[in-house]
């Protein structure tokens, strides 16, 4: 469902371009892909299928506060930085534009 969601979200501009850091499953890569048949997608995942798990309930124990979280990317310099709750507030979607320049 956040998948979904995510995809519909996103607007990739002229460049055509996206990249799914992180990207596990894919599942976005590829709801990207089909969205826009003529964009590059490029999906990268550097922990291998059993470390992703070991270190997930850590991760999600000490990920900043959503505000904090959208105020980091502010500061490294994304616009619209919004947070979407999903799955009853348990999960949220953070989404920001980077600049054209």
């Amino acid at each position: 469902m956040w998948r979904r969601f995510a995809v519909s979200r996103i607007c990739l501009f002229r460049t055509y371009r996206f990249l799914d850091v992180a990207t596990g499953t894919a599942d976005l890569a590829m709801g990207v892909a089909l969205r826009y048949p003529h964009a590059r997608v490029v999906g990268l995942d550097l922990a291998g299928e059993m470390m992703a798990y070991a270190y997930l309930a850590d991760s999600i124990a000490n990920f900043l506060p959503p505000r904090r979280f959208l105020a980091l990317m502010a500061e490294a310099g994304l616009e619209h930085v919004q947070a979407y709750p999903l799955t009853l507030g348990i999960t949220q979607l953070f989404v920001g534009q980077k600049p054209l320049r």
